[in-house]
Formats: structure tokens, C-alpha cells, sequence
């Protein structure tokens, strides 16, 4: 089990660097099925449901999340799936914050 989803996110800080592709990589099968798009600066894991109501409380749970870590992700639903994918924008890639929130994530999936 991952020990991400107890850490915390924390404020980026000015000449932060994004995290290179071996250790997203490494955080990306901790955080548990999240894939690294190829550049290098974003994560994505879809999540299927059932039910569209099932699909819905998921995102609020999210929603929950990223609030509480300040950290929010792009969520979309199409159908019965949810698509999450996540960045840091200030650094133009990867940070360890965008493998908490997933991590934090994939508990409640």
C-alpha cells in the first residue's frame, strides 16, 4: 500500500523543477494505476462505474480531495467513466503534489 495518500500537499515553491520520468513513474505505480503521459508533464487514471449516480459521487468525493490538498485536478465524465488527470501549471509538469492527490484517489476508488 501506498504511503502517499497520507502525506499533504504543500505550496509550490519558487524554482521548484518538475519531477523527471523515472521517478514519476516510480510515484505513478505507487499512487496505484495512474499512467504518465508521454511529455512527461501530466498523469491520468479512468475510473469506471455502473451507474451515472455512482460516476457523480465519485467526482464529489474528488472534489473533496483537491479541496482540502488545494491542489485541483481536470475531471471529466463521459458516460459511466470518469477521466482524472493531473499537473502542476506553475512548474509546466509534474510535482509530488499531483501524486498525493492520486494516491488520495485511488483509496476512495
Amino acid at each position: 500500500m501506498s504511503s502517499l495518500h497520507y502525506d499533504t500537499c504543500r505550496p509550490i515553491q519558487p524554482g521548484t523543477k518538475p519531477i523527471d520520468r523515472r521517478e514519476a513513474i516510480r510515484l505513478a505505480i505507487e499512487a496505484e494505476g495512474w499512467i504518465v503521459n508521454p511529455d512527461t508533464t501530466m498523469i491520468s487514471r479512468q475510473f469506471h462505474f455502473e451507474l451515472f449516480s455512482e460516476a457523480l459521487a465519485f467526482v464529489n468525493e474528488v472534489g473533496k480531495i483537491a479541496l482540502a490538498q488545494k491542489h485541483l485536478p481536470e475531471i471529466e465524465i463521459i458516460g459511466y467513466d470518469v477521466d482524472v488527470r493531473l499537473t502542476t501549471p506553475e512548474i509546466g509538469g509534474l510535482s509530488i503534489n499531483d501524486f498525493i492527490v492520486a494516491a488520495r484517489i485511488s483509496k476512495i476508488s
